[in-house]
């Protein structure tokens, strides 16, 4: 069953990503004509923020660990790790170890 998800996201740099069932949508409603932007990650890939806390963890950091070598605050680096895990559909840190050394290890 292929189904469509209708998401909106605020991009790091400040821009609303969509997918394109709401872009249909917003274009349609207000009879605009879309903008064809630079291809951008798929909002099921990891970000390059997340890829950072990843490697982290995999090295055996903690939450508090990632966050004080990233400066940000714990509640953020458990976000990024929150949303990668479930990008990825992964469940705990050994998932996440598998996917690194599946996807990155070799790099």
């Amino acid at each position: 069953m292929n189904e469509q998800i209708d998401k909106i996201e605020l991009t790091d740099d400040g821009y609303l990503l969509v997918t394109q069932s709401v872009e249909k949508k917003i274009t349609r409603k207000y009879k605009l004509t879309p903008v064809k932007a630079e291809p951008r990650l798929s909002i099921d890939e990891p970000t390059p923020r997340e890829l950072e806390v990843l490697e982290l963890l995999v090295a055996g950091y903690t939450n508090r660990e990632v966050a004080e070598e990233l400066i940000i605050s714990v509640r953020t680096a458990e976000s990024h790790r929150a949303n990668l895990m479930g990008k990825l559909g992964l469940t705990g840190r050994r998932q996440l170890v598998q996917y690194w050394k599946d996807n990155y290890e070799h790099e």
